[in-house]
């Protein structure tokens, strides 16, 4: 059996540029790659398959870039519940 060394999906700040609400899909290259979870002004934390996060992406009408950054977040266990109960995971 052999050992993953990368992960393939998880947390990521991204730079996003205009309207899309929390819960919002993200495709790359017409692929799901993710979900749009949080959003502050032009920037938001998304749940991304980092294979599939490459250039430009689009959440509804707006753009989304990644600079390949990976977030390392603690979760409390009831935050881990609601993504669950989202299906974010």
């Amino acid at each position: 059996m052999k050992h993953k060394t990368e992960l393939r999906k998880g947390l990521a700040q991204v730079k996003i540029t205009g309207a899309a609400e929390s819960g919002t899909p993200i495709s790359a290259n017409d692929k799901a790659a993710g979900t749009l979870l949080s959003r502050a002004g032009d920037v938001a934390i998304a749940y991304l398959r980092f294979d599939r996060a490459t250039g430009p992406m689009q959440a509804g009408e707006a753009t989304v870039t990644w600079d390949g950054k990976k977030l390392a977040i603690l979760l409390s266990l009831q935050m881990k519940k609601t993504l669950l109960k989202r299906r974010v995971f």
